[in-house]
Order: C-alpha cells, then sequence, then structure tokens
C-alpha cells in the first residue's frame, strides 16, 4: 500500500554490499486498523538510507531520513501517502556513528472522527540506548507536530500502545 519515496541514487562510488549502489529505502513496522464500514487506515516507517564504505571495510550511514507515511483506505479506493512525521536528513563525516532508525514501531488508533492517533518510538540521533516515546495526530488541517510523551532522556522507553475511547480520550 505504500511507495518508495522519489529521491535521486547517490553520487558514484558510495558502496554497500547489501544495497545497491549504496542506497536503500524501507518500509517497515506497518500498523493497521479497519473500521465498522470496511474503512482501512494504516501507518508504517519510511527509512532512507545512503551507505558508504570505510577504510575498516565495513558499511556506515551517510546520510539517513526516517519517518511515518499514513495511507487511508475508503469506499476500496486508496487515498494519497501521506508523511505524518518526518525526521530531517542528516549528512554525517566519514566513520561517524548513525543510529540504523529514528522513528520505530508505530501504533495507530481513531477517534471517533475517523482522525487517526499515532504513537512510536523514537531514537535520537547518535544513540542506540536513548528511546522517547513520540505521539501525533491528524486533524482537519493536517498533521500535528509530534509530541515527546515519555521525556526521559538516558532512559528507555519503549514499544507504546495507544487506544482512544468513545469519548475521543487518548490512552497512551
Amino acid at each position: 500500500t505504500f511507495t518508495r519515496l522519489n529521491r535521486s541514487r547517490p553520487n558514484p562510488g558510495w558502496y554497500t554490499s547489501h544495497c545497491d549502489e549504496g542506497w536503500r529505502q524501507d518500509i517497515v513496522w506497518p500498523d493497521v486498523v479497519v473500521e465498522a464500514d470496511g474503512d482501512i487506515h494504516t501507518i508504517a516507517v519510511f527509512e532512507d538510507s545512503i551507505y558508504e564504505k570505510t577504510d575498516y571495510e565495513s558499511d556506515r550511514h551517510r546520510e539517513y531520513q526516517s519517518g511515518l507515511f499514513y495511507r487511508k483506505r475508503a469506499d476500496g479506493i486508496w487515498g494519497s501517502q501521506e508523511k505524518a512525521v518526518t525526521y530531517d536528513l542528516l549528512t554525517k563525516n566519514r566513520g561517524e556513528f548513525l543510529a540504523h532508525y529514528w522513528a520505530l514501531k508505530p501504533e495507530i488508533a481513531l477517534d471517533s472522527y475517523h482522525f487517526p492517533h499515532v504513537v512510536y518510538e523514537y531514537i535520537p540521533t547518535g544513540s542506540n540506548t536513548n528511546r522517547e516515546v513520540h505521539y501525533v495526530r491528524k486533524t482537519g488541517s493536517g498533521w500535528s507536530r509530534y509530541e515527546n510523551l515519555s521525556n526521559s532522556p538516558g532512559e528507555i522507553s519503549y514499544s507504546p500502545k495507544i487506544a482512544v475511547d468513545q469519548n475521543d480520550t487518548v490512552y497512551v
């Protein structure tokens, strides 16, 4: 249900053994909710990576972008793919570490107006040990800016769950 980003390939000479010419785009960790009328809402993480070969024969991220794609199928027709959240593209110098994922494991729930609410794990740049829980929602005017619900630097907050009750109260 999702399509890859439309970006040009990296400069020649960048290499990785597990990706074509050091270029990789993935759509992972999908979550789906189906309404009583059969309409489908889905959210997934997108990853957009450029790798390079280091002096030690291992691959390192050179550029990386991550975020969430949302899509809805109503009356049997898929709507446009939307970026619910995008974390800025980063360029790193040779050999600097960059976390493999920024946004991961999203969960989606709907309110009574059929608007999606999403929670997910967030890993800050350069960290594999600090994880936060972020929240984003869609309204009639578009997607909200993400909110950090856990605010726990140096701690690990992971695998969030979300529910919305009949009064549109969101539980995380």
